[in-house]
C-alpha cells in the first residue's frame, strides 16, 4: 500500500488530471443519464386481450377464453396463468417462473404467440385477432391529461394534441380514454324492408361487398406501366346512404333500392360500455406513454410546455394529473436538498474539528465519490430511478468516514514534524488496514442483498450495487485522491493544533475507556439484554405499513350501484358525488378524473367498461400545497359526503 500510495503523492499533476476527468465525465453522465420510476427489467409476464361485441362473460368463457387456455396449457414451461373475463372481454395473464432469463423469456414469448396465433375455432363474429402484450414496465404512462368542455369540439382537439404529444422524442404512445371509433349505425324500417322484399341479411352482405379494397396487380403497355387497385372503402357516412340493395322496377326510374330507401343512418360512436369526465364534466383523456428507453422528467416537461403552449378553444379546460414523474422528480430534489445539507454539516464538523487544509479536501471527496459512482452506473446498466436514489441517501454519511480518519492521521504525522509529502505516506499506510475492514465490513453488509432470488432481485440490486460502487471508490479517493491534495502543501509550515475542546473530548473519551474496559463483559451482558428487550417487546409491536398513505397521490373512491342499472344513470351517480369534493378539499385539490364501466386502479388507459353498474372517481391532491394527507382526506370526506340513494362507495389511497 506504502509504494501505491508514494506513487500518487509524487504525482500532483496526475491526480488533478484525475479529479478533472472525474468531475467533467461525471457531470457529463448526469445529464445524459435517462430518469425512470423503477429500473430496467424483463418481467416474465405476459398479456393476451381478445374482445367478442355483445357478448355475455358466460359466452366469452366459452367461446375465446377456453380455447385460448387450452392453447396456452399446451406451452412447456409456464409456471400459472390466470384470466379476467367480463362482458365483452377476456384478459389472459401468463406468468413464467421469476428466475427466467431473459433469453427464456423471448423463447417463450414466440412460443406463446404461436400458440395463439394457432386457435382456428374463434367465433365468426369476432372482429380482431387476440392481442398479445408482453409486460413492459419501461413504457409507462408519463402524465393523464384530462380534457372537459363540449361534446362537438373535445374530439377534435384531443386528436390535434395527440398528433402533436406523438411528436415529442421521448414519447413512444398515446392513448386516449373516453373517445371510441366513429361509427355508423344503420336502423332498418321492417315495414319499408318487406315493402321492397329485402332482408336484414340483404343489408348486411350489401354492405361487406361495398366496403372492400384489393389490389389487382400490374397493368402493363408498351408505354406504361399501372397498378390495378380496387378502392370501394367508404370515405363519408353519406356515401352509406347510396349502397344498392337489390334492383326493383317498381322502385321508381333507376329500378334500384337503395340503403337509405329502408333505413335511417345514425352517426356516432362505438358503445364500449366506458364512459369518462373531468372535474365533474363529460370528457376525456390522453395518456402519452414514454419510449421504453427515453427520460421520465424530460418526457413529463416536454408534455407540460407543450400544454401550455396549446391554445385551447373556449370552453375547453386541461387538467394534468396522475404524473408518474412527481415521485422521482421530489426523490432527486430531496437528495440535492439532503445533499447540501450533509455536505455543509461534514464541512462544519469538520472544520471544527481539523485544519482548514485538511477538511477542505474531505469535503471536496464527497461530490467528487458521487460523481464518480455517476460515471460507473452506466457500465452495470444502472439508471437514476427509485432504487438508484435510495442508494445515495444511503450511502450519503458513510463517504466520509473513510477521508477523516486519513485525514485526521495525516495532520498527526506533520504535527510530529514530518514533511507534507511523508506525512501522507506515512499516514495513510498506517491506518491503511483498520479503514479497509471497516469498509468491508460495510460491504459485506450490503452485498448479500445481491444473492435474493426470484423478481425482488431483478427490483432491488441496484441498491447493494450502488452502495458498493460508492464504497470502492470512497476508498480509492481515501487511499489515492486525498493524500495527494493533502501532500500539496508549500513550505514546513506546521498545521494547526488541536483546538482545546478537542483535547478535552479526547481526556474524557480516554478516561471512560480506562474506566470501563475492565468491566467489559458487564457492558457486553447490558448491550445484549438492551438487544433482547427491543427485538422481543418492543419491535412485535410496531406496526408495518409497505406503503405509507401520508404521502399517496390521492384517493380513489369506488363506485357502485344495482346491478342492471344502466351506464347513464351510473355516470348520474358519480356526478352528484363529484359535485360535493371541490367545496370540501378546496385548493387541495388538483382535479377529478372519472371512469363510468369499471373500477380499475391501475387501468387509467382501459379504452372499455366491464360493468354498467360500476364507477371510479380518482381525485389527486396538490403535493406541494397540501394542508391535509390522503388519509386526512379520506376520513373527512367519509364524513361528509351524501351518497345516493341505492349507491354504495369504497375509498382507497392512490399509492
Amino acid at each position: 500500500m506504502e509504494r501505491l500510495v508514494r506513487y500518487f503523492v509524487e504525482r500532483h499533476l496526475l491526480v488533478n488530471v484525475i479529479t478533472l476527468a472525474v468531475v467533467s465525465v461525471g457531470v457529463l453522465t448526469m445529464l445524459r443519464t435517462r430518469i425512470e420510476v423503477f429500473p430496467t427489467i424483463d418481467l416474465p409476464s405476459f398479456m393476451i386481450t381478445a374482445e367478442l361485441p355483445g357478448a355475455a362473460p358466460r359466452d366469452v368463457e366459452a367461446k375465446i377464453t377456453i380455447p385460448l387456455e387450452e392453447a396456452i396449457a399446451e406451452v412447456d414451461g409456464i409456471e400459472h396463468y390466470t384470466t379476467v373475463v367480463t362482458q365483452n372481454r377476456s384478459v389472459t395473464t401468463v406468468d413464467l417462473d421469476d428466475d427466467t432469463p431473459r433469453e427464456r423469456i423471448l423463447e417463450k414469448e414466440r412460443e406463446l404467440r404461436d400458440a395463439v396465433d394457432g386457435v382456428s375455432d374463434f367465433p365468426s363474429d369476432m372482429r380482431d385477432d387476440p392481442g398479445f402484450f408482453r409486460l413492459d414496465p419501461s413504457k409507462q404512462p408519463v402524465l393523464e391529461i384530462a380534457l372537459a368542455g363540449p361534446a362537438d369540439v373535445l374530439p377534435g382537439v384531443a386528436k390535434e394534441l395527440e398528433r402533436r404529444i406523438r411528436r415529442l422524442p421521448e414519447i413512444g404512445d398515446v392513448g386516449t380514454v373516453g373517445l371510441p371509433d366513429p361509427e355508423v349505425r344503420v336502423y332498418v324500417d321492417p315495414d319499408l324492408a318487406r315493402a321492397h322484399g329485402v332482408a336484414l341479411l340483404d343489408v348486411v352482405r350489401a354492405l361487406e361487398r361495398r366496403n372492400v379494397s384489393a389490389t389487382g396487380g400490374p397493368l402493363e403497355t408498351a408505354r406504361a406501366r399501372r397498378q390495378v387497385v380496387m378502392w370501394g372503402r367508404f370515405e363519408d357516412a353519406s356515401e352509406i346512404g347510396d349502397v344498392i340493395l337489390r334492383f326493383d322496377p317498381s322502385a321508381g326510374a333507376e329500378g334500384a333500392v337503395r340503403l337509405a330507401d329502408v333505413a335511417r343512418l345514425e352517426v356516432g360512436r362505438e358503445d364500449t360500455g366506458l364512459l369518462a369526465g373531468t372535474n365533474g364534466r363529460g370528457g376525456l383523456s390522453l395518456i402519452p406513454q414514454k419510449r421504453s428507453d427515453g427520460d421520465l422528467v424530460r418526457a413529463q416537461r416536454s408534455i407540460v410546455a407543450l400544454i401550455e403552449g396549446f391554445e385551447l378553444p373556449p370552453g375547453v379546460e386541461a387538467t394534468i394529473v396522475n404524473d408518474s414523474s412527481y415521485e422521482i422528480r421530489n426523490r432527486l430534489e430531496i437528495i440535492a436538498n439532503n445533499g447540501a445539507m450533509g455536505i455543509t454539516l461534514v464541512a462544519l464538523i469538520v472544520f471544527l474539528f481539523l485544519a482548514p487544509s485538511a477538511a477542505t479536501w474531505v469535503c471536496i471527496g464527497v461530490p467528487l465519490v458521487i460523481l464518480g459512482v455517476l460515471v460507473v452506473m452506466p457500465q452495470f446498466g444502472i439508471g437514476i430511478n427509485f432504487v438508484s436514489t435510495i442508494a445515495f441517501v444511503v450511502v450519503l454519511g458513510l463517504l466520509v468516514d473513510d477521508a477523516v480518519v486519513i485525514a485526521e492521521k495525516i495532520l498527526l504525522k506533520r504535527q510530529e514534524g514530518m514533511s507534507p509529502k511523508e506525512a501522507a505516506i506515512a499516514g495513510t499506510s498506517e491506518v491503511a488496514r483498520p479503514v479497509m475492514a471497516s469498509a468491508v465490513a460495510t460491504l459485506i453488509a450490503f452485498a448479500p442483498i445481491l444473492a435474493i432470488g426470484g423478481f425482488p432481485q431483478r427490483i432491488i440490486w441496484q441498491l447493494p450495487a450502488v452502495v458498493c460502487i460508492a464504497l470502492a471508490l470512497s476508498l480509492l479517493e481515501a487511499f489515492l485522491i486525498l493524500p495527494a491534495h493533502m501532500s500539496m502543501v508549500r513550505g514546513e509550515t506546521q498545521p494547526r493544533p488541536k483546538r482545546r475542546f478537542v483535547l478535552r473530548l479526547e481526556a474524557m473519551y480516554r478516561g471512560l475507556l480506562e474506566r470501563w474496559l475492565p468491566r467489559r463483559g458487564r457492558i457486553i451482558a447490558a448491550f445484549a439484554v438492551a438487544w433482547l428487550v427491543i427485538m422481543l417487546g418492543i419491535a412485535p409491536r410496531m406496526q408495518f405499513e409497505f406503503f405509507p398513505q401520508d404521502d399517496a397521490r390521492g384517493f380513489f373512491i369506488k363506485v357502485n350501484t344495482p346491478i342492471g342499472t344502466p351506464l347513464e344513470r351510473t355516470e348520474a351517480v358519480l356526478d352528484a358525488i363529484q359535485v360535493q369534493i371541490p367545496p370540501i378539499m378546496g385548493r387541495d385539490l388538483m382535479g377529478i378524473t372519472a371512469r363510468v364501466g369499471h373500477q380499475d386502479i391501475y387501468g387509467i388507459d382501459r379504452e372499455d367498461g366491464s360493468a354498467e353498474n360500476e364507477g371510479l372517481i380518482s381525485a389527486y391532491i396538490d403535493l406541494e400545497n397540501r394542508t391535509l394527507t390522503a388519509a386526512d382526506w379520506i376520513d373527512r370526506i367519509k364524513d361528509e359526503l351524501r351518497v345516493p340513494e341505492g349507491a354504495s362507495v369504497v375509498f382507497e389511497a392512490a399509492l
